[in-house]
């Protein structure tokens, strides 16, 4: 049980930051044009980048596309040999998924809301 609080505590002290870095730019949605990036945080793009704690790592292989505002986010996964996009959202505790062919995650794919708004089933979004 202690083990359990401890892991909820630190998962929400990594993902309070509001502002995600490196390769994407504040205030501009965008999808990654390679995999493997790293995700920071930080209050801008220049702190971001100066850190050398990242708050996650996309594995080989594995594309982002993200959509924010300073309060809220949603965020989509595919790996390039991979037949799903994976999405959430910060005001949802649903995962979606949507089948595609395999592929990297094509520019524009980025979520088009940064709420659950981006995951419409009339798109072909499934919650899980």
């Amino acid at each position: 049980m202690k083990k359990t609080i401890l892991l909820t505590l630190l998962l929400i002290s990594v993902f309070s930051v509001s502002v995600f870095a490196q390769d994407i730019a504040i205030s501009t949605p965008t999808v990654t044009s390679a995999a493997g990036m790293i995700i920071k945080g930080g209050t801008s793009n220049t702190t971001a980048a100066a850190s050398t704690n990242p708050m996650g790592k996309m594995s080989t292989g594995v594309y982002l596309g993200v959509d924010f505002t300073t309060t809220t986010y949603a965020i989509i996964t595919k790996h390039q040999t991979g037949s799903k996009k994976v999405g959430t959202s910060s005001d949802s505790t649903a995962i979606f998924f949507m089948t595609e062919p395999a592929g990297v995650l094509a520019s524009g794919s980025a979520p088009q809301a940064a709420d659950q708004t981006a995951f419409p089933t009339t798109a072909g979004w499934t919650s899980m």
